[in-house]
Formats: structure tokens, C-alpha cells, sequence
């Protein structure tokens, strides 16, 4: 009589690498995007994007300043001006989702303020003589290799 064990195993097996494949998935979301200074915009996930002052030159070490989920950024060499939205802690927060708030990084002092709403954030910019900057969604931003 023949024993199954092979097709078993077999089986077995298929599940086993196919789970490890599914739970490995967000490690490829890993992502940084060189910015000025030391600044890169590092994305962990779809829950933390954030600008970090990098301290490694392969700009896998750094520490996050601003915002948890940073949408947009304009920056120049000498200031990174950030877009964020705060994460929604329930569904019961769902405005969260379509509020922005901004942050200001000075590349040079290494400061950074905010969070601002957006009229005090303009009033910042303007106070602080920031020049009119475009705007990148972080997602058409290049990565770094």
C-alpha cells in the first residue's frame, strides 16, 4: 500500500512558504527619499510616513520630526516645509482623515516647528521670509537607492 506522505508533505510544505510569503509583504514598503541636508522622507507603512533627520549615510537610521503620515512636501536647501495628516484611531475619527496640518524644518538650524493649521502656517512662512515653494505628493517623490 502506497503512503500519502508525499502529496502530504508536499502540501505541507506549499502552505508553509505561502504564509511566510503573505506575512513578509509589508517589508518591501520600506522606502526613504533623499531630501535636503540630512532629511529624508522614510515610509514604514501606509501609517507612518514621516520625515527624519537621517544619521546614517545609507539612510537606513534616523529620527522622525513632524508629522506621523506626511502627505506632501516642498523643500529647498534650506527649508523642508511638510503636509501631514494624523492617523485615525477608530472609525469614529473619520474627519481626521481630511484635516492637514504643517510643520516647518529649518535645514540649517536643524528646528523644527508646527503642528500648524494652515492660516498660522502661512503666517509662519511669510514671518520667517520662506519663498513661495511647489508642492510633491511624497508618492511621485524618487526614491533613494
Amino acid at each position: 500500500m502506497r503512503k500519502p506522505c508525499g502529496r502530504l508533505c508536499l502540501l505541507t510544505v506549499s502552505i508553509f512558504v505561502l504564509c511566510l510569503c503573505v506575512s513578509c509583504a509589508g517589508a518591501a514598503d520600506w522606502t526613504s527619499v533623499k531630501l535636503a541636508g540630512d532629511y529624508a522622507v522614510v515610509r514604514s507603512n501606509t501609517e507612518s510616513i514621516q520625515l527624519c533627520l537621517m544619521e546614517t549615510d545609507d539612510m537606513t537610521v534616523g529620527t522622525p520630526t513632524g508629522g506621523k503620515i506626511v502627505t506632501e512636501v516642498a523643500y529647498n536647501e534650506d527649508y523642508i516645509l511638510e503636509k501631514c495628516k494624523e492617523p485615525a484611531a477608530s472609525i469614529s475619527e473619520w474627519r481626521n482623515l481630511f484635516k492637514r496640518y504643517y510643520y516647518i524644518v529649518d535645514v540649517k538650524e536643524g528646528k523644527t516647528t508646527g503642528p500648524y493649521e494652515k492660516s498660522d502656517f502661512e503666517t509662519a512662512c511669510e514671518e520667517m521670509g520662506i519663498p513661495s515653494l511647489d508642492w510633491q505628493n511624497v508618492d511621485g517623490l524618487e526614491k533613494a537607492e
